[in-house]
């Protein structure tokens, strides 16, 4: 991203699209040839649109790098990033069938971020119906992951609620489940953990931390997420790493606990709860997924609405904002070596012997 109004542009993920051929969706609708390429999604500093300055790209080239397409995402009077603590978050998503793109980011300023999501045509435009963006979340959350369910036609959205409030606060993982078609909510909580043994109790609160960091699915309706626990339920670690195989059940009403809700542990030791052989040293440490619809449905925690005011640019033959004649990808096949001598350092890049 280049020109005299676009800078410190960064990306932040990919996403290959394979291609398709025009065919007719089985709820009838007409769905559009795709051509194989990649998609580039990240955010910069984009000034002339609105008040804004930061705002979100996607890009798109095909698989020889040549540039296709590309626009930029804003909000009337919100900057957007994709997440600026994680600069290779995977925020990007398709309906593989459909083409339909969703993309996800935060907004805000530091220390008051929220999340949002949206759906995109196949071809990158916010417009046309069908589409949709949502803002959610409290002060300090942002999203690390976004995945599409097909067999469900669910996006399901993970990330974690940012720290502020130094050694009393704590990072606490969250998720979000959609249909697809509407971007309205199907399933929402967070990441919760508990803990009253001596050892949980050792650790001030931004040691004990439990984030959702990342999500993927399967096409037999299962869903999978990655977790870091800090100081729950160890002794092995300060750290477990978790991962999650849930399935994406809804039950009506959602006052009930749904399929993907409970604690890591359900044995009961001594007086109090405790990983398997374990003491009362450790004892109530345990973690879970919370349902966010679970008392007095409907409950809206963590809070969503709908997000308006959300918009795209065209900058596809935009030279202030994107110069396509120098952006490409190359492919290049290069080796790296760093060497010392005395009091110098120096690197060197050169051809990778053919």
């Amino acid at each position: 991203m280049q020109g005299s109004r676009a800078s410190g542009c960064y990306g932040t993920c990919l996403l290959y699209v394979p291609a398709r051929a025009a065919h007719t969706h089985s709820s009838g609708a007409s769905i559009a040839a795709q051509d194989e390429g990649i998609l580039l999604y990240g955010y910069g500093n984009f000034t002339g649109i609105f008040s804004a300055s930061q705002s979100c790209f996607l890009t798109k080239f095909d698989v020889n790098g040549n540039y296709d397409w590309g626009f930029v995402y804003y909000h009337q009077s919100e900057n957007h990033k994709t997440n600026e603590d994680e600069n290779t978050s995977q925020l990007l998503t398709q309906n593989p069938t459909t083409g339909d793109i969703f993309i996800s980011g935060e907004t805000g300023a530091y220390g008051s971020t929220r999340t949002w999501t949206s759906k995109l045509k196949p071809d990158g435009r916010y417009s046309g119906g069908g589409q949709w963006s949502q803002k959610y979340g409290h002060t300090g959350h942002v999203n690390s992951a976004i995945a599409y369910d097909p067999t469900n036609n669910y996006t399901i959205e993970v990330g974690y609620r940012k720290n502020y409030a130094g050694s009393a606060g704590q990072e606490q993982g969250q998720y979000h489940i959609r249909n697809a078609s509407n971007g309205g909510v199907i399933g929402k909580g967070y990441l919760t953990a508990s803990g009253t043994g001596a050892f949980n109790s050792a650790y001030a609160q931004n040691q004990l931390n439990r984030t959702i960091d990342n999500v993927v699915c399967d096409d037999k309706g299962n869903f999978y997420l990655l977790g870091n626990v800090q100081n729950y339920t160890a002794p092995n670690s300060n750290y477990n790493i978790v991962v999650w195989k849930l399935t994406a059940q809804q039950n009506w009403p959602y006052t009930n606990p749904q399929s993907y809700v409970g604690y890591n542990v359900d044995n009961w030791v001594g007086t109090g709860w405790s990983q398997p052989g374990g003491s009362s040293y450790h004892h109530n440490g345990r973690f879970g997924l919370s349902n966010g619809f679970y008392d007095t449905y409907p409950n809206n925690e963590p809070p969503d609405v709908g997000y308006n005011s959300f918009a795209h640019t065209d900058i596809t033959s935009d030279s202030t904002r994107f110069t396509s004649s120098s952006s490409s990808f190359t492919i290049v096949t290069s080796q790296y070596s760093a060497f010392n001598q005395g009091a110098y350092s120096y690197e060197v890049v050169y051809d990778w012997p053919a």
